[in-house]
């Protein structure tokens, strides 16, 4: 797992009823696609985490990997803390 350039990356447990994990944006934009590649059950869900500068400023967008794979636990575990660009 790959934790260098991502201000944090973080996993949580998540059991999928339904045999969907669709996350949305709120603002809008393209459906993304279901994670619950398995369909109904338990599900790790990771998230990579980064801020992107921009023409000398500190925060100007973001970068977000998101990975789900089968598998149990309802622990959160943090691979990297949260850290500031």
């Amino acid at each position: 797992m790959e934790t260098r350039g991502w201000h944090h990356v973080v996993e949580v447990g998540y059991h999928s009823p339904t045999g969907e994990i669709k996350l949305r944006d709120a603002m809008g934009g393209p459906e993304l696609p279901d994670l619950a590649v398995r369909g109904k059950g338990h599900y790790r869900i990771r998230v990579h985490y980064a801020w992107l500068p921009w023409k000398g400023e500190k925060h100007a967008g973001q970068r977000l990997l998101i990975m789900a794979y089968p598998g149990r636990g309802d622990e959160v575990v943090v691979h990297r803390k949260r850290t500031d660009p």
